[in-house]
């Protein structure tokens, strides 16, 4: 039996994407597809497992080739040596004596200065007791290194923000250590030493026949060390890459949105790290433990803060802002029920609570639940009125709702901070060392006039406008210039307002008060005097003349034909008909 849907002419429900690319359904031929870029790699979604999902890569190249890796001090056989995935992939390292012994997959990864990198490699030790991590470039100091006790699984001695010692079977275990680079270079690799003892200084010398395997050398930006990603002539990067489509689970949801967002920048330069002076003030800074704890991400990268009495988180430069500010951080309760966000600006400060037991917020904030006891709680205002727009950033622990002095002895964990330019918080952009953007998503499709009914058709949409800023914010234009069919948020009501080019003067309000992240089903169906409008099952009142728009051969979703006009918008569905559907059919697509 033919239903609704076999009626349409495009189908978009998303699900398949690629870089560039969001896949339609129908048509099958890949003519309905929409063309995507956002051409930065800064931008994070929530995935199927409710998961902040970033893009990552491995720089290391030659990741797993023995036979190209750079050494001193040891004799290579990368030819039989079983890895612990079940190939025959590892390298054989075995130390000649007379001095250090280590190799090294490349020295040429460029670092920059400021970053947060992690480096990680899989060992055996086969006459090998002690493993050293180092970096072969002085980006890094002579004070980052670190050891590895493969007798009993246990980290020695050495300096850095972290190292870690993983168990993963079979006489394998995941080293890796975390450090910050204090200068740009083109020179950088991770070194793998064999190490003359648990609390050897760097680089010292090795006995000659001491044997280990090794497998899998891998460096990359972050806390910590994420799946091994296999290179061989060049950096790998896998996740939320440049002009890949966000299929967005956001709020627990088990069928994705396609997520879309301005272009925004997190002026935090350490998003996740919290106890490097140039970011987090450390004057009166709690305590920070770093990677103690499983974030929003999934990963061993959230920190905890340990506060006293004098104690409150700050992010240390001022900050200056044209219209507004938001400012958001991910938060878990360890010891103590409050938490503050206090914004102090010259006339236009804020200072919110929120309360960690109820998942509740006093006025002014916003309190989201990402999972395992984890919420986002964020505050946004305008400096419009403020004398220099100027302003210092605040978080404490307390045991009163929106107070300002923290508890001694409360703990609090913490993860993904970001202060941004706006009257709302975007999706989480991650940053190591520096500032970071994130571009606008663009998506659309042209020239496809002969999927949208020329005299007559149908528009089906569901999805919400989360947030509007400045202007009218379109949700979806449809046109052929100067014909066009607009659907708006208006930001100064939050209300859903639909412009028809053949009826300018009558614009329709299809929401009436804040319809802010609010899912709506809408249809719009359009024919000479025969206009007609669906929202949620119920018809809505259409007046005047209403002539359909002819000769529509664009489409442009979460913004305007030239780009403009962007807000934050998530879609579930966008469908196409070439004919204008009957009042019942609208009600029942949209019901």
């Amino acid at each position: 039996m033919a239903t609704i849907y076999d009626k349409a002419s495009l189908v978009m429900i998303p699900s398949g994407v690629k870089d560039g690319k969001a896949y339609s359904i129908k048509p099958t031929d890949g003519s309905g597809d929409f063309t995507f870029s956002r051409g930065t790699d800064t931008a994070t979604r929530v995935n199927a497992s409710g998961l902040i999902e970033k893009e990552r890569g491995n720089l290391s190249i030659n990741s797993q080739n023995g036979s190209a890796w750079g050494s001193s001090g040891v004799t290579i056989d990368s030819t039989t040596a079983a890895d612990f995935l079940g190939g025959n992939d590892a390298v054989t390292i075995t130390a000649t004596g007379g001095g250090a012994a280590y190799v090294y997959a490349d020295d040429n990864i460029s670092v920059v200065s400021g970053v947060v990198y992690t480096g990680s490699v899989y060992v055996k030790n086969v006459d090998a007791d002690y493993v050293q991590l180092t970096f072969a470039t002085s980006a890094f100091g002579s004070a980052q290194y670190r050891n590895f006790d493969l007798t009993n699984g246990t980290l020695g001695g050495g300096l850095g923000i972290d190292a870690k010692i993983v168990d993963v079977g079979g006489g394998w275990y995941r080293l890796s250590i975390t450090a910050v680079a204090t200068a740009s270079v083109s020179t950088a690799s991770l070194v793998v030493l064999v190490s003359p003892s648990a609390s050897a200084s760097r680089i010292q010398a090795a006995t000659a026949g001491q044997t280990l395997t090794a497998f899998a050398i891998q460096l990359e930006s972050g806390l910590v060390a994420t799946d091994y990603i296999e290179t061989t002539t060049a950096a790998v990067y896998e996740g939320i890459t440049d002009n890949l489509p966000r299929l967005d689970y956001s709020g627990g949801a088990s069928c994705p949105s396609l997520l879309l967002e301005p272009s925004r920048t997190n002026l935090v330069t350490q998003s996740e790290v919290f106890n490097i002076d140039s970011a987090w003030f450390s004057s009166g800074r709690p305590v920070v433990e770093t990677n103690v704890t499983t974030s929003p991400e999934g990963l061993l990268n959230g920190s905890r803060l340990t506060f006293a009495a004098t104690h409150t988180l700050r992010y240390a430069p001022e900050l200056t802002f044209t219209n507004g500010y938001s400012y958001s951080i991910f938060v878990k309760k360890d010891i103590g029920r409050y938490v503050t966000i206090s914004a102090l600006f010259f006339t236009t400060s804020a200072t919110i609570g929120f309360d960690l037991d109820e998942g509740t917020c006093q006025a002014g904030g916003v309190i989201e639940p990402y999972g395992d006891g984890w919420y986002r709680i964020s505050v946004s205002k305008s400096v419009a009125g403020d004398a220099d727009k100027s302003g210092y950033f605040y978080l404490y622990s307390t045991d009163t709702l929106g107070g300002t002095s923290s508890t001694s002895g409360n703990q609090l964990y913490v993860y993904g901070a970001q202060i941004e330019e706006g009257s709302y918080p975007t999706s989480y952009i991650p940053t190591y060392g520096t500032s970071a953007s994130r571009a606008d998503d663009d998506c659309s499709k042209t020239g496809v006039a002969d999927l949208i009914g020329s005299t007559e058709g149908t528009i089906f949409l569901e999805g919400a406008y989360n947030r509007a800023a400045s202007g009218n914010n379109v949700f979806f234009e449809l046109i052929n210039s100067p014909n066009q069919l607009v659907l708006y948020m208006d930001s100064g009501t939050n209300e859903l307002k639909l412009y028809n080019s053949e009826n300018p003067t009558n614009r329709l309000t299809l929401s009436s008060g804040d319809n802010r992240g609010v899912n709506h089903k809408i249809a719009i169906a359009y024919k000479d005097n025969d206009f007609a409008v669906y929202r949620d099952g119920v018809a809505q009142s259409v007046t005047g003349t209403n002539l359909a728009p002819t000769g529509m051969a664009n489409i442009y979703v979460g913004q305007n034909r030239t780009g403009g006009e962007v807000g934050q918008s998530v879609f579930k569905q966008i469908l196409l008909f070439k004919t204008r559907l009957t009042n019942a059919e609208l009600a029942a697509l949209t019901a």
